[in-house]
């Protein structure tokens, strides 16, 4: 019987952590369920110039990524701005709903400045914030409504703040600002390096080429360096392969290498009329000696009077 109590009181205590384990982390207004340290949600993209000319997308939007091994409820939080010299409250708020999962990113969608580039994909929520391109202040906040930050490094400052990017020649930051982003034509985006959360934006974010909007339908295990990884399809091998021939199908080079040259087809040809004429010659059949009579010679006495006649002739003219 006791042996029977201590089981049920031992197994009661596990499958209560079991629950919990399996449930996503929740957070209610006021509360931080994720640090500022690396062990939490974090703004792993803003990207600044949505709609200007040359730009790849139509609208603005920031993506998150939880890099912790638990989902994460972002009910009652929200995605704020504050331009670079602000001093009050934040300039506009996105209310957050739902999970973002363990390893997983979302997509808030924001304003635009025209209508170039193409559409985002789906965003997880969409909201009214016309981020500045070069210089403000984004922060992500386990509250609704909008918070008022004090200006220079406000890495922990605020308990509901869960992470913030402070861009350009803004007054609000972590350490020390991130670089400026890129004049209105000139695309890209800021990018956290590698996931890595160091409470410095100066360090942690990076200007790239690339943007990349992953809303929680997307690619739940992207490579931390998307540019490096695009780069390296991007370019596409330029070999081409081998034309097929059918085996025992001689090439072309080979064909050649046999086919006899001019020159060499004139001396064969010379060749042939030689012993042509060589095999001609010996089948014709050569007289002999004794065949070959000579002409007979004249006799004496005609010579003796053929010798004469000159006088015979002058007899008769005298």
């Amino acid at each position: 019987m006791v042996a029977s109590a201590l089981s049920a009181a031992l197994a009661l205590p596990l499958s209560a952590t079991a629950a919990t384990a399996a449930a996503p982390t929740t957070a209610g207004p006021g509360s931080v369920a994720a640090a500022v340290d690396g062990s939490g949600v974090v703004i792993n993209e803003a990207y600044l110039n949505g709609g200007s000319a040359n730009a790849p997308f139509t609208t603005k939007f920031v993506e998150l990524y939880n890099p912790t091994a638990a989902d994460v409820a972002l009910d009652g939080w929200s995605v704020q701005y504050r331009s670079a010299t602000g001093t009050g409250a934040s300039n506009g708020t996105v209310a957050l709903s739902g999970t973002i999962e363990a390893g997983g990113f979302y997509l808030v969608a924001g304003g635009s400045n025209g209508s170039n580039g193409a559409a985002l994909p789906e965003p997880d929520v969409s909201g009214g914030l016309n981020f500045q391109g070069q210089n403000g202040t984004i922060a992500l906040v386990a509250a609704p409504s909008a918070v008022t930050l004090p200006t220079g490094d406000v890495a922990g400052a605020d308990e509901r703040v869960v992470d913030l990017l402070g861009y350009g020649s803004s007054n609000t930051f972590e350490s020390a600002a991130a670089p400026a982003g890129r004049a209105n034509n000139a695309g890209g985006s800021l990018n956290r390096t590698g996931f890595a959360d160091t409470d410095d934006n100066s360090a942690d974010f990076a200007v790239l080429d690339t943007v990349t909007p992953t809303s929680s339908g997307g690619d739940p295990d992207p490579d931390p360096e998307p540019e490096r990884a695009r780069s390296s399809r991007s370019p596409r091998s330029r070999a081409r392969a081998p034309r097929a021939r059918s085996w025992g199908a001689p090439s072309r080079r080979a064909a050649s290498s046999r086919r006899p040259t001019r020159r060499a087809a004139t001396t064969a040809s010379t060749s042939r009329r030689r012993a042509r004429a060589a095999t001609s010659a010996r089948s014709t059949t050569r007289p002999t000696r004794s065949s070959c009579t000579p002409a007979p010679r004249p006799s004496r006495s005609r010579r003796a009077t053929t010798s004469r006649s000159p006088a015979r002739s002058a007899s008769t003219s005298r």
